[in-house]
């Protein structure tokens, strides 16, 4: 049996198969996942016969799906399923523009259905289609509406206020041209009569469709789409390797996308189900044991997830760590993609977020030749983030369940949610690496060895040290006072949130040598904060800063008044900001999340610190050392949104 890390991690480096996990990638990417739909149920089946083919203990969970029910805040989807679905123009030629049977992508998720036979109609342009002003001097009633904006928001101007038959989208900004992007509707039950077929297609079928109407010429197309709706089920596959006592390990990648969607996410749901056999092959043969056990999620992105934690698991405290891998087969060279450790949230101070770094930069240098054994080389790349929103990590470490909680996922990828997101694009030696790395961090995290611990210790406290070690580095580049300030008032964040860092390791090993050595690396962080704060004073002073005693702004001071209370349970789902009342809102949310805004990561991070004993301003301090920088003004309007919208309650000054 193989007990100390280099040996395990060796073992598991030559046993995880990027080969079999990119086979298991292949095979998922085969199925049209939509939530709620029999392509999902059957990829869910796939996975479900696979395990138990590897003797795994692992069964189905189903939760009532209906487009009304909802799991945390989360509205399910309704059940929804095409057979056929077909667009062709007609006028001014004859020509086929998608065919669902080719590329289901092409068929918006959720889209209505036709008449039999179908219906024709003038195509019009409406640019992003997002706002009133689109539609100036342009009747679409009555017409298929060709938009590159945000779907529902599209739905609603052109469909519901307007009277448009039919929806056409594309993406504007994209690498590649003839690539069909990947949209959905995701109505509730009491949209489901409004809908209109809806379809995508390739940004050079689009510009080909507004060339000639910007040329005078009438575009007409048919469309004829065979859908129907009905109340299905959530369906989430788990598996358990069982350990000696209650707590658990989890593991956890979303199945849901459209065909082929084969780096997101069937290659984190190829590579999960790959660990998981390869974790059993060595139980088997003696040569692992766990003390807690692991658990393996395949889910529906989000919606899933808010299921399990909500109805599914009773015990949602005996799960002590969360591993989620998302988008993790990606072949850099092809993609332009980078590996994110996406970090545990400041609110939920972690050891995990180091030890997967620690064990990904290993695997990175696993079996690599260096002329002149030059150390910093590594196979491909990878980066350290703050906690971000966007996967079911979010779910696990929100302030309602506060578990340690880190996520895999490379980004950015040039193929992202699209037709050309094929099996191609994912690497088996990226997969391997991963592989080997997040089954090394389970096995860790699976045990309560104090040697183990130990073996912890160093690499968690490098990564807090780099951390503070940087702090001085970006202070010495400020230019403002102001800026200075706030840097100085997030020491004290700084520093809770390493010493939670660094106790957290107390949490899963046990043994008295390791508390003294916690003990000892305590007393190195006071000492390197305390550091960090005089100098932060000499320079100040030397520059001619105020930095104790300074005068705060009206927005700081408004900030500071401030006390709120999250009124909701998980985190919250973005539809809230999407579909604000308010028209201006909306369209300010939907442009901060469509341009990837870091403030969007920061309401989530906000919304966990919002306990009733932290003012606006506490929090707007966090947010700067968790982020770099923040927007005290946007977080105020947003604190005004979410309390008119009832999610957040005012209740009190500091």
């Amino acid at each position: 049996m193989v007990t100390d890390v280099d040996s395990i991690f060796s073992t598991l480096y030559g046993e995880i198969s990027g080969i079999r996990a990119k086979d298991f990638v292949s095979e998922i990417s085969r199925y049209h996942r939509i939530q709620a739909s029999p392509g999902y149920r059957k990829a869910a089946e796939f996975i479900l016969d696979t395990l138990k083919k590897h003797g795994i203990d692992t069964k189905i969970l189903s939760f009532e799906s209906n487009g009304r029910k909802k799991y945390l805040e989360f509205l399910s989807p309704m059940g929804w399923e095409a057979t056929h679905a077909i667009l062709e123009m007609v006028e001014p030629r004859r020509e086929k523009l998608v065919d669902y049977t080719e590329h289901p992508i092409s068929l918006v998720a959720f889209s209505g259905g036709t008449p039999k036979g179908g219906v024709t109609a003038e195509v019009t342009y409406v640019g992003p289609g997002i706002e009133d002003r689109n539609y100036d001097g342009i009747d679409v009633k009555g017409k298929f509406v060709l938009a590159y904006g945000e779907p529902r928001r599209v739905f609603k101007k052109a469909v519901i206020e307007r009277g448009a038959i039919g929806l056409i989208f594309f993406r504007r900004g994209v690498a590649e041209q003839d690539a069909i992007p990947y949209r959905s509707l995701w109505p509730s039950a009491d949209e489901i009569y409004k809908l209109v077929p809806a379809f995508s297609v390739s940004k050079r079928t689009a510009e080909r469709i507004i060339s000639l109407i910007e040329r005078g010429e009438r575009v007409k197309v048919r469309a004829e789409v065979n859908v129907k709706f009905f109340e299905s089920s959530l369906d989430i596959i788990t598996a358990v390797l069982p350990g000696e006592v209650e707590e658990e390990v989890v593991l956890i990648a979303h199945l849901c996308h459209p065909k082929p969607s084969a780096n997101d996410n069937a290659s984190g749901s190829g590579l999960l189900l790959e660990i998981a056999c390869t974790l059993k092959r060595l139980m088997d043969a003696g040569l692992l044991k766990l003390k807690r056990a692991v658990r393996f999620f395949w889910v529906p992105e989000y919606t899933g997830t808010a299921a399990l934690l909500s109805e599914g698991i009773k015990n949602i405290g005996k799960i002590r760590a969360v591993i989620n891998l998302d988008m993790v087969g990606e072949d850099q060279s092809q993609c332009g993609s980078v590996l994110s450790i996406v970090s545990s949230p400041m609110s939920v101070p972690s050891f995990l977020t180091f030890l997967i770094e620690s064990l990904v930069e290993r695997s990175a240098k696993e079996k690599l030749k260096q002329f002149g054994a030059v150390d910093s080389l590594y196979s491909f790349r990878f980066k350290r983030t703050p906690f971000v929103w966007g996967s079911d990590h979010e779910v696990f470490s929100c302030s309602d369940f506060k578990i340690p909680s880190v996520a895999l996922i490379c980004w950015p990828d040039r193929y992202y949610h699209s037709s050309f997101d094929t099996a191609d694009k994912v690497d088996p030696q990226i997969l391997k690496h991963i592989g080997a790395a997040v089954a090394t961090a389970t096995i860790i995290c699976a045990s309560s060895s104090q040697e183990i611990g130990l073996w912890v210790l160093p690499r968690v406290m490098r990564g807090i040290m780099s951390v503070l070690g940087s702090i001085e580095e970006k202070a010495l580049a400020i230019k403002d006072p102001k800026t200075y300030r706030l840097m100085y008032e997030s020491l004290d964040v700084y520093e809770k949130w390493a010493l939670g860092t660094l106790h957290s390791i107390l949490t899963m090993f046990d043994g008295e040598v390791l508390k003294k050595c916690v003990m000892e690396s305590e007393t190195e962080i006071k000492n390197a904060i305390s550091k960090i704060r005089r100098r932060f004073l000499i320079v100040a002073e030397g520059r001619g800063w105020p930095i104790t005693d300074v005068e705060l702004t009206e927005e700081e001071r408004e900030a500071l008044e401030h006390v709120y209370i999250k009124k909701f349970r998980g985190p919250l789902p973005l539809r809230y900001l999407r579909e604000h009342p308010k028209d201006g809102r909306a369209l300010w949310y939907l442009r901060k999340i469509e341009s990837d805004d870091p403030i969007i990561s920061q309401i989530s991070e906000m919304l966990n610190l919002m306990d009733g004993t932290k003012s606006l301003y506490d929090i707007y301090v966090t947010l700067i050392a968790e982020y770099g920088k923040s927007n005290l003004r946007e977080l105020i309007e947003i604190c005004n949104d979410l309390e008119e919208l009832g999610l957040i309650e005012k209740v009190g000054k500091k």
